[in-house]
């Protein structure tokens, strides 16, 4: 025979035994989401710890729940930080800014001018910098407004002509004078260099320089052209001298020839007319001859040493011939 076996069960047996499957499922799901939960929160608290500094940058620590600004300047590298803080980033390199700006001359002109110039963050007030402007950005405006100040101040210490002919002077007095005014505006910006890019000026002024300046070379050009008329003029002058005193040289040295042979010649006939004095007073001293003796005597000494004598006479009288004696004719 079979026996039958009963099973009953009561209603709260069965409540109780659901219940207490059901809280050790619901205990195990909810110890693995507060695992995950709490796993996703270490995660996000370890990214939020952590951030890259780059090589080109420096920056300060900020712990953003408790407003804390760090004193301390991070480099590059990766650096540890409070939950939800961040790092505020600057510039670490040199950087470069170009401004354009209308610059007011010593003489009144409006002149345009390009410039660029190189600067860099001091380090050392970075917590000072961050403190007074907040962001590299709005320091940078800032900077720039002192710049275009101190440039501008350069440019009224100098002529627009003067922004051509003397053009390194002018870009050294700006560097001077920005460097001034970042100084005086306490930026703390390291300025290395300053170009003068372009220069541009109004076109009445150029052209009236341009006209200033053709003037001047026509000034120039009939400079040099009286220089070199001048220079031919007294290059020709020397060549006359040269000539003129050749000339005289020449004429004192034959009238010191002449003066010399007609001494010479004087000195000649002097002493020939001498002898002969001599010779005559001697003859008429030892002959005792009268002036008039002594005068007959001369002529006959002339006449023996001349081979030939030519003596003038008078012309001879008329001779007539012809049968007709009214008609006559002069031999």
């Amino acid at each position: 025979m079979s026996e039958e076996v009963s099973c009953t069960w009561s209603p709260a047996e069965v409540c109780t035994d659901c219940c207490d499957a059901m809280d050790s499922e619901v205990k195990t799901m909810c110890c693995g989401c507060w695992s995950c939960v709490l796993l996703l929160l270490t995660i996000i608290m370890i990214a939020c710890s952590l951030e890259t500094i780059d090589s080109t940058e420096i920056a300060l620590h900020y712990n953003t729940p408790q407003c804390i600004l760090g004193t301390e300047v991070a480099t590059e590298g990766l650096k540890g930080k409070a939950p939800f803080g961040e790092y505020l980033i600057w510039p670490r390199t040199t950087k470069t800014q170009s401004e354009t700006l209308n610059c007011l001359s010593q003489d009144g002109v409006v002149v345009t001018t390009q410039i660029a110039y190189q600067y860099t963050v001091d380090a050392k007030q970075l917590r000072y910098l961050i403190l007074n402007y907040k962001t590299y950005e709005n320091w940078q405006s800032y900077l720039s407004v002192n710049a275009r100040t101190g440039i501008r101040n350069a440019c009224t210490k100098h002529t627009a002509l003067e922004y051509q002919t003397r053009r390194a002077a002018v870009q050294a007095d700006m560097l001077t004078y920005l460097k001034a005014r970042i100084t005086q505006g306490k930026m703390h910006a390291i300025i290395t260099d300053l170009q003068l890019t372009q220069v541009d000026r109004p076109a009445a002024y150029e052209a009236a320089v341009d006209a200033k300046e053709n003037a001047r070379n026509n000034i120039e050009k009939v400079k040099n052209n009286k220089a070199q008329q001048m220079t031919q003029a007294k290059t020709n002058l020397l060549k006359t001298q040269v000539t003129a005193n050749k000339t005289l040289a020449s004429a004192r040295t034959a009238a010191a020839m002449t003066t010399k042979t007609a001494g010479a010649e004087a000195s000649i006939v002097q002493g020939r007319y001498e002898s002969q004095a001599a010779t005559y007073k001697k003859v008429r001293t030892d002959r005792g001859l009268s002036s008039e003796g002594l005068l007959a005597y001369i002529s006959t000494r002339l006449m023996d040493e001349l081979d030939t004598m030519t003596i003038g006479m008078a012309e001879p009288a008329l001779v007539a011939y012809g049968g007709n004696l009214s008609n006559t004719a002069r031999v």
